[in-house]
């Protein structure tokens, strides 16, 4: 690694990418990301998909659109969680990025962590209110949406891993990705479309191929930065 990357520089970079996309980074202590992940853990809680809520206070990030009045309803058709999806939503006037704890204390989680939610930014972007409530109903839209957005974190993780000389593979990331979507509820046919797409961003991985999308952002930031 010609440079080093450290937390500050990590952070300048997430704010920097985040700014561009008309989003914003919200700290781990803001008690409206407590209200989410316990109101997402009860719905797991329900649903007995495993989902761990001490896991998800530390590590788990969430993105979530602003939306104004006439709109919520749109979210609050969720099942369990909407009503609280909407009431958060409202208090924001950009699609906001709640960081978790995890992602904020080390400098390449952040990026991976940046990348992906990022993905997630645009897929709001592009699909609108309507598209994050499909989100919220339908397993195979979820299982659509998360994988490419694993495979971010993944084509942040592996340059930094080789630029830190630290032992992984693609395939190792996209398996450690696997594990991670077994907390979204996805039935089989679900994890079977998320698994097909982790498998094109190992294969591109492994050939030295990049991929596009909030990753190459990173990625050129971190070249830009003589990080990598």
């Amino acid at each position: 690694m010609t440079k080093p990357l450290t937390l500050d520089l990590a952070r300048s970079i997430a704010a920097r990418l985040v700014a561009a996309r008309g989003a914003t980074l919200i700290p781990s202590t803001d008690p409206r990301r407590t209200a989410l992940v316990y109101a997402l853990g009860a719905v797991h809680s329900l649903s007995g998909s495993g989902w761990d809520v001490d896991h998800a206070r530390q590590s788990v990030t969430v993105t979530l659109p602003a939306v104004g009045e006439p709109l919520a309803s749109l979210l609050s058709l969720i099942p369990g969680v909407g009503g609280l999806l909407a009431q958060v939503a409202r208090t924001q006037d950009k699609t906001a990025i709640y960081l978790s704890p995890a992602a904020e204390s080390d400098a390449t989680l952040l990026l991976a962590t940046v990348a992906h939610e990022l993905g997630h930014v645009d897929q709001i972007a592009r699909g609108g209110l309507a598209w994050c409530a499909a989100y919220g109903i339908v397993p195979e839209v979820r299982a659509g949406a998360e994988a490419p957005c694993y495979g971010q974190d993944v084509a942040v993780l592996w340059p930094l891993s080789l630029a830190q000389t630290i032992y992984t593979s693609p395939a190792i990331l996209c398996d450690q990705a696997r594990a991670s979507l077994a907390g979204y509820g996805l039935d089989a046919e679900s994890l079977a479309l998320a698994s097909g797409i982790l498998d094109v961003t190992r294969r591109t991985l492994e050939h030295g191929g990049e991929l596009p999308g909030p990753c190459a952002d990173v990625i050129a930031a971190l070249r830009a930065e003589g990080v990598l």
